[in-house]
């Protein structure tokens, strides 16, 4: 009986500790639709390898186990969370934009803290990107 009593004071304390002590531990994941609709070959850093051609799409999968005060919604996820970069290889330019989640459109929770997000990928998106060094790739 003894077990019992401290496993259900453990749980108690887990269920509640949680919104007094900030830290409750979620799992999230998210598929990100990333479409080029500039003239530009795109490329990320060899972290992910990608190469988006002109008029292409790509999917990327992620997912992620973090902290968080309260339970993630699709307007708080952070896409892209480390520190990937993609950059126009013709412009000497990076794309910081993907960051944040407020560039994203279509975004969408399709299943418990699985997200559903869009990155186009314009070429006014490109004119904005900040000058950048680009990796050589071969």
């Amino acid at each position: 009986m003894n077990k019992k009593l401290i496993f259900a004071f453990c749980t108690a304390m887990l269920c509640f500790g949680c919104s007094k002590t900030g830290c409750c531990l979620y799992k999230t994941s998210a598929t990100i639709y990333l479409i080029n609709e500039t003239s530009s070959v795109i490329r990320s850093e060899s972290g992910l390898g990608y190469e988006i051609q002109s008029g292409e799409t790509i999917i990327h999968e992620e997912s992620e186990e973090g902290e968080y005060s309260k339970r993630p919604t699709v307007d708080t996820y952070q896409p892209f969370s480390g520190e990937y970069v993609f950059y126009y290889i013709d412009e000497s330019k990076c794309e910081v934009g993907l960051t944040d989640i407020e560039n994203f459109e279509n975004r969408k929770e399709v299943s418990p803290l699985h997200f559903e997000l869009t990155f186009r990928f314009t070429e006014e998106k490109k004119a904005n990107a900040e000058p950048c060094t680009i990796p050589v790739l071969d």
